[in-house]
């Protein structure tokens, strides 16, 4: 049995925190550029597009329509 590697993707555009990194990293997860071949993506907000493409295995830390429940003005105004 191989032992693959855990991968993380941090999206363009998106700010790169040195603790997310550093934490990933000391857990011996991989960071890369490019490709599709990721367990974690890490974006400022997910899109439909993306959420479409995944596959089981991969997770992102926000998906579409999140802020609705973050922001407090979005959340009164969806639960009224």
């Amino acid at each position: 049995m191989m032992n693959h590697p855990m991968i993380f993707k941090i999206a363009d555009g998106t700010n790169i925190y040195n603790s997310l990194v550093n934490s990933c990293k000391s857990n011996g997860m991989i960071l890369i550029d490019e490709g599709d071949d990721w367990n974690l993506l890490w974006t400022g907000f997910g899109s439909t597009d993306v959420l479409k493409e995944m596959d089981r295995y991969q997770k992102m830390n926000h998906f579409p329509g999140s802020f609705n429940l973050g922001r407090k003005d979005y959340m009164f105004k969806n639960i009224s």
